[in-house]
């Protein structure tokens, strides 16, 4: 269950067995193997985690899934719909623009940023002190949110870009609302606007994804028409 509501539903062996719900496929990837030399490789749930009091639209994990149906609006790979959709999150709930750089503003002692980023020492901010990241060139603040959610520079598709530049140049401008609402009118993904039913994928076993749905096209990692999945929206 995510957040009240089934999202795969079967017996134990058949659950533990592909296909999975992408929130299954994060759960059992954490469990540990008996090997004191296992490191792991369990899948990071990123994005935003929702209160159960008020529920995202849609589907409920979305805010967090790892294999989020990109729009088929764009030629995007899933990872950087993935990294549009935590910025998108992200600038929603932001009460000011360092907290959209945290991770590549601050300096240590040398003026390196402190993860060792790939960014210029001389272009490091540091959040606390007189010079902000609105206070940095427009290149470098540029750099600095896209380094924070791993976007690619530039996207791959144009149309993509030109939306993300426009809303980096609202934030360079502390005009957060605004950026906000540039990149939720931009990046929608159908996982936002439908919610799924329950889909069988075998005996006595459902799955509640669109990915399910008979109109997704697993190759493509979109609908294969192009237009909103069935289901009922919320």
């Amino acid at each position: 269950m995510y957040l009240g509501e089934f999202v795969e539903r079967g017996p134990t062996e058949t659950v533990f067995e592909p296909p999975y719900h992408p929130y299954t496929e994060a759960l059992l990837s954490a469990i540990p193997e008996p090997d004191p030399l296992w490191e792991g490789d369990g899948i990071r749930l990123t994005g935003t985690v929702p209160s159960p009091v008020d529920p995202p639209s849609g589907c409920r994990f979305h805010t967090r899934c790892p294999r989020l149906v990109p729009s088929a609006e764009y030629d995007l790979s899933g990872e950087t719909w993935r990294s549009l959709t935590d910025l998108k999150l992200r600038a929603r709930e932001a009460d000011g623009v360092t907290s959209l750089t945290a991770a590549r503003t601050s300096r240590e002692g040398d003026g390196s940023p402190v993860d060792g980023g790939a960014l210029d020492p001389a272009d490091a901010i540091d959040p606390a002190g007189p010079t902000g990241p609105t206070e940095a060139s427009r290149e470098t603040f540029d750099a600095l949110v896209r380094e924070e959610f791993g976007l690619p520079d530039p996207l791959s598709d144009p149309d993509a870009e030109a939306a993300v530049a426009e809303a980096i140049d609202a934030l360079r401008d502390d005009r957060i609302g605004e950026a906000a609402e540039l990149l939720d009118a931009a990046f929608v993904s159908p996982c936002e606007r439908r919610h799924p039913t329950e889909y069988d994928v075998g005996a006595d076993h459902g799955i509640a994804c669109l990915r399910y749905d008979g109109e997704f096209d697993e190759e493509a990692g979109t609908f294969a028409d192009g237009s909103e999945p069935a289901g009922s929206a919320e």
